[in-house]
């Protein structure tokens, strides 16, 4: 969807983090020996907020690896961001923004982005076959040492909202109860999984082989849908948390890695046929959480329809658009925000039945 964004704010950078930051603005972390997956710095953002007792985490997307193949070659096509280089421009825009519509804006904020196509849980330096230099897929350890810095200054919150967007939204339902491990004082806690839906049978061999994903995490995938998994398994341990989870009704993206891994073929093309199928598959994503997480909040919306291909837009939460009654007479902001003040919704379900 470029179209939404003003491609003049892409360039935009922040500071690094000082000794005594500000409250409401934003700056880098980088890390100590944190890397993107070809080996360039890393780096976060964060952003003390006034409300010191709320904190949001926000994981960035940007694609992914399933297989060595898609490691290889993804300099070529590209399949996964692979360096941070103007991921900066997100904090513009949606919950991250300082819009005066935004919910979000007077909370502290930390923002993990994403370059490693591991959807933020690898620690493998992957060596590829021809290929001279390792692929980073360490997302887990560019997490992991980005919250050492940042934690310190966040004080002891009691509201916790952790949520993203795509591959970060992959990152939301496997690293929650990290995040809240992390966080101890925070007793009211969200997990918001925004577009992130895909089937495939080999998600234990890609996050156990390729990423070398925490044994923790390895352990939570038995079956085709690893958000579905890893969801069960954080209302397993935590039952106290609410979850919730948006998506659009024909989301692009998701067509296209859906495709990949049902025929093989990377084409970056979708059809009416891939957009019905992609509905079908949220349809069965849906009645599953309904069944197997009671309580679940759910945000079904349509943006962004392309006549030609029967297409939707990807992601929403850092989207202009979050801020849109999309569904009924909410926004996916204010939906959000509800379910963190313990009101916790259904929108949009009637779109699953067009």
């Amino acid at each position: 969807m470029p179209s939404m964004y003003d491609y003049d704010v892409l360039i935009e950078s922040y500071p690094s983090l000082p000794e005594n930051p500000e409250t409401g603005r934003w700056y880098e972390v980088a890390p100590e020996g944190s890397r993107c997956s070809e080996g360039s710095a890393w780096h976060g953002l964060v952003q003390l907020g006034a409300d010191a007792g709320k904190v949001l985490v926000f994981f960035l997307g940007g694609g992914v690896s399933l297989n060595e193949e898609m490691s290889r070659d993804n300099a070529r096509r590209c399949v996964f961001a692979p360096t941070v280089i103007l991921q900066d421009y997100i904090v513009e825009y949606g919950i991250l923004s300082d819009a005066p519509e935004n919910p979000f804006r007077n909370w502290t904020r930390l923002v993990v982005e994403y370059a490693t196509g591991d959807f933020h849980v690898g620690t493998n330096e992957f060596r590829c076959t021809g290929v001279e230099k390792p692929v980073n897929h360490i997302g887990y350890n560019n997490y992991a040492l980005f919250m050492n810095e940042v934690l310190p200054l966040i004080g002891e919150p009691g509201t916790l909202v952790v949520t993203g967007s795509s591959a970060g939204g992959f990152a939301t339902a496997l690293l929650t109860d990290d995040v809240m491990a992390r966080i101890p004082s925070a007793t009211n806690v969200t997990a918001c999984v925004d577009s992130a839906l895909l089937y495939y049978d080999g998600w234990l061999q890609t996050a156990r082989d390729l990423w070398r994903a925490p044994d923790a995490i390895c352990e939570r995938l038995t079956g085709d849908n690893i958000v579905l998994d890893a969801l069960v398994a954080l209302r397993r341990s935590h039952n106290g948390v609410k979850i919730l989870f948006t998506g659009s009704t024909r989301d692009y993206d998701l067509q296209i890695y859906q495709t990949y891994i049902d025929t093989g073929v990377m084409s970056f093309e979708t059809t009416h046929a891939s957009s019905a199928l992609y509905l079908d598959n949220l349809r069965r994503m849906c009645a599953d959480m309904r069944e197997q997480l009671p309580g679940v909040g759910l945000y079904i919306w349509e943006a962004g329809y392309n006549p030609k291909d029967g297409s939707t837009q990807h992601m929403i939460m850092p989207a202009p658009n979050c801020f849109d009654p999309l569904s009924g007479e909410k926004s996916v902001a204010e939906w959000l925000y509800d379910a963190a003040q313990g009101d916790v919704r259904s929108y949009g379900l009637e779109l699953l039945e067009e």
